[in-house]
């Protein structure tokens, strides 16, 4: 065993670089008081969409050897219901950060969002968005939304590449799962010290464990009383 600890030691380390390499390090920090009229300014495109799709991109293998490689991030296609510019599709993808340091938007499959775009140079995309924008829950952007007004929401048939589904009980399970999980811990644990990220998640994750203790515990009580 003391043989292998050179070896764990050197393995460990290698896997912390691949994760945390120099290339991987940003800082988010957002501008204070960012109007919606800046915001739309600003923005290369805004919508009201749902999020129909989110597909992850891992490159951090790829960043440690070279600096020129784009971040990790996620794309989230939108089947989009209401536009105010830049959008010449029903459907559109948008990409964003994992959250945290990189300013990342956690969206949640089925949800229904306000979303405030800008160019997605940064990670070899046409638009992305994150924390720093005005993008929201559609539910929490009444303000904006009363200033935006009206904004379009017919598509041509050159224009309609998807044709959604309505009334699945399953996307109104998953908007209250991310009004009462997701966007909380997006807006507070990815954007704070990690002890307090731990803290916020500890709250979350510690009652179904005690549950499934207590009932694994029963079961196997249950189990000793049947052997006797």
């Amino acid at each position: 065993m003391k043989n292998l600890a050179p070896f764990l030691v050197t393995a460990l380390i290698f896997s912390g670089a691949l994760v945390v390499s120099p290339s991987t390090v940003y800082a988010c920090s957002c501008v204070a008081n960012y109007s919606q009229e800046q915001a739309f300014e600003d923005a290369e495109a805004v919508f009201v969409g749902r999020a129909l799709d989110i597909g992850e991109h891992h490159n951090t293998l790829r960043q440690l050897f070279s600096n020129d490689v784009a971040p990790s991030y996620r794309t989230v296609e939108f089947h989009v219901t209401e536009r105010w510019k830049g959008i010449e599709k029903n459907v559109v993808t948008v990409a964003t950060g994992f959250g945290g340091g990189d300013c990342g938007f956690l969206f949640a499959e089925g949800e229904t969002y306000l979303v405030y775009a800008h160019g997605g140079d940064f990670y070899g995309q046409e638009l992305a968005t994150g924390i720093c924008s005005r993008t929201e829950v559609l539910r929490h952007a009444e303000e904006d939304i009363v200033a935006l007004g009206s904004g379009g929401t017919t598509f041509t048939d050159a224009e309609t590449v998807y044709n959604p589904i309505e009334g699945s009980w399953w996307n109104t399970v998953q908007n209250k799962i991310a009004d009462l999980f997701i966007q909380p811990i997006t807006r507070t644990v990815l954007v704070t010290p990690w002890y307090t990220a731990l803290g916020i998640i500890a709250l979350y994750i510690t009652p179904p464990i005690v549950l499934l203790y207590w009932i694994v515990r029963r079961l196997r009580k249950n189990a000793v009383y049947e052997d006797k």
